[in-house]
């Protein structure tokens, strides 16, 4: 992935809803098939919205960069 691809992720993850909403439900697969029980919601209200996280793009772009380079890393589920 790209800087330029890595801004416009964290840009469009800061300011859309359903994009954030999007994002916690793939996490929430992902967590669910490691045998977490965490809801999309849990983990969008742990992204978004915990007390304590900046708005930093470093922040969010160590979050995403991780999750995503984890979930490539990945099979598809359910295939």
């Amino acid at each position: 992935m790209s800087q330029s691809e890595i801004d416009r992720f964290i840009k469009d993850f800061k300011t859309n809803t359903e994009f954030q909403a999007e994002v916690a439900s793939g996490i929430a697969e992902i967590a669910v098939a490691l045998g977490y029980s965490v809801s999309a919601d849990e983990v969008r209200a742990g992204i978004v919205l915990r007390p304590g996280l900046t708005e930093d793009e470093e922040d969010l772009g160590h979050i995403s960069g991780e999750l995503l380079r984890d979930a490539a890393k990945r099979k598809p589920m359910g295939k």
